[in-house]
């Protein structure tokens, strides 16, 4: 295998997430490495870093290697580092385990992690993966096998260990809105409860609680700032994405979202695994059912609860799934300002808040509340509550603002919303019988969610509610008019509201 060593320098074009380097072409040939082959880098024996090779003629000079951005920061290079260069290929033991996985051969625990720890390392290419994903679909996963993955996949990256009891919470998702994470963090950790909360940001929803919580604070920190920070708040709302938590789990989710497709085993194991590496051992999960969740009916829901269930026994964790109705948005707010000011609004006690958000935030926390065994039933309702209403989770959700760079005495009332707003009113007077949710997405998007996080969605009426015609029904906002059309043009023939 060739060897050879080049000096590191930033080369400065983002590619987002990309892990991309630029050798310039006489080394790249000199060496047998081509355009598009994958190489391993490795730094004064620091962690070996697997990247995609571009070869360029002149923008990276010969002896250096060029790092983007994305990587500079991650792996913290340094101007003129001297790197070791060296083509690497995918580990044979993964790919005689990858041909097993897709005739539907049972796998063991090694096999399955050379699958795993090649898709973490970056050796298998998006093509491999996407095998390995379809392979999911076409033959039926078997709980030993979830456990193995979910095990590998947890122990192929960053590992984290609070200790003592740790409790987290996790929404399987689908419905807009619905942004429990946000006030049920501060609230658990306002009762003495370990909650360090790690999320994403939104793939194909218009926010996700990355997006939300980073309206009022920031949400990027590594390792040793997670433990500080865990340590004075007893939690933290931050990004999973700046950890290397299931390194693996995140490679696998790029290459499923063209097809907008997740088979039940990989929702499973991308939780847990996660929940796993941050040394969580009381979960809660939340299981949304209904037309436009992920989860279609009550069947589906019963036999996701029982493989989380499986799971978690196999590590320890003690968990709850609590299975809900998920028949409209939750909240009023779609998108990431409007989602932050209900919770603010819900956490203030605000006279406007949503109560819907506020009763669901309330059920799911009293269920982590009994589970964590600090209360039962209705008395861990109660205090749950409670803890809303005497103001004790809003300054613990002050602290950690505060913590997290942002600014503390902020009201719900102080967000910026879009500058340009369409108001958008009932064509004829009845009930509120139906909001359709896959086109509420879609309409935040168009606005411009999640990228302009001031834009989005308020649902000034909900299901059930009684109006008379020219009753405003829903608020667009958007930055400029030009959002705004191609929202209404997605409207045209189409219905968001069913009014009977």
């Amino acid at each position: 295998m060739s060897v050879y060593y080049a000096k590191t320098t930033l080369y400065p074009v983002s590619t987002g997430n990309a892990v991309v380097v630029l050798l310039n072409e006489s080394d790249a040939w000199e060496n047998g490495i081509r355009d598009t082959d994958k190489v391993s880098i490795n730094i004064d024996g620091r962690k070996e870093i697997v990247a995609n090779v571009n070869l360029t003629k002149k923008k990276i000079k010969v002896g250096h290697i060029g790092i983007l951005p994305n990587m500079w920061k991650k792996y913290h290079f340094e101007e003129g580092e001297i790197a070791r260069i060296s083509f690497t290929d995918v580990n044979p033991d993964s790919m005689i385990a990858l041909k097993k996985k897709i005739l539907g051969e049972t796998l063991s625990y090694k096999e399955i992690y050379s699958i795993i720890k090649d898709i973490a390392d970056g050796r298998f290419s998006d093509t491999l993966s996407t095998y390995y994903v379809a392979s999911s679909f076409m033959h039926h996963t078997s709980d030993l096998e979830l456990y193995y993955t979910t095990k590998a996949m947890a122990e192929t990256g960053e590992m984290l260990n609070f200790k003592g009891l740790v409790a987290d919470k996790h929404c399987i998702g689908g419905i807009p809105g619905n942004e429990t994470t946000m006030i049920m963090v501060p609230l658990i950790a306002s009762l003495g409860i370990k909650i360090p909360k790690t999320f994403s940001k939104a793939i194909t929803s218009p926010a996700a609680t990355g997006e939300d919580v980073n309206v009022i604070m920031n949400i990027e920190f590594n390792a040793d700032q997670i433990k500080k920070l865990v340590k004075k708040n007893n939690c933290c709302l931050v990004w999973g994405g700046g950890l290397s938590l299931a390194p693996a789990d995140d490679k696998i989710i790029r290459v499923s979202y063209p097809i907008s497709m997740e088979p039940y085993s990989k929702i499973v194991i991308s939780i847990m695994a996660k929940k796993v590496a941050m040394g969580v051992n009381h979960l809660l999960i939340d299981i949304p059912i209904g037309k436009t969740a992920k989860v279609p009916d009550q069947k589906t829901a019963l036999e996701l609860k029982r493989k989380f269930e499986y799971v978690a026994s196999k590590f320890g964790i003690k968990i709850h799934v609590e299975i809900t109705e998920a028949n409209q948005p939750i909240g009023n707010g779609v998108g990431p300002a409007l989602e932050a000011r209900d919770v603010l609004r819900v956490l203030q006690q605000h006279p406007r808040r949503p109560k819907d958000l506020e009763e669901k935030v309330i059920l799911l926390s009293s269920k982590l509340i009994d589970l964590c065994g600090l209360a039962k039933g209705n008395e861990a309702k109660k205090l749950a509550r409670q803890q809303l209403k005497n103001g004790e989770a809003w300054k613990k959700m002050q602290d950690i603002i505060k913590s997290q760079g942002g600014y503390s005495k902020i009201s719900s009332e102080d967000l910026v919303l879009g500058a340009v707003k369409e108001y958008v009113n009932a064509p004829k007077s009845g009930i509120i019988s139906e909001i359709d949710m896959k086109l509420l997405n879609q309409v935040a998007r168009a606005v411009g969610c999640p990228v302009s996080e001031s834009t989005g969605v308020y649902l000034n009426r909900k299901v059930g509610d009684e109006v008379a015609k020219g009753d405003r029904l829903y608020t667009l906002y958007a930055k400029d008019k030009s959002r705004i059309k191609v929202a209404l043009d997605l409207l045209k023939d189409r219905k968001l509201y069913y009014i009977k």
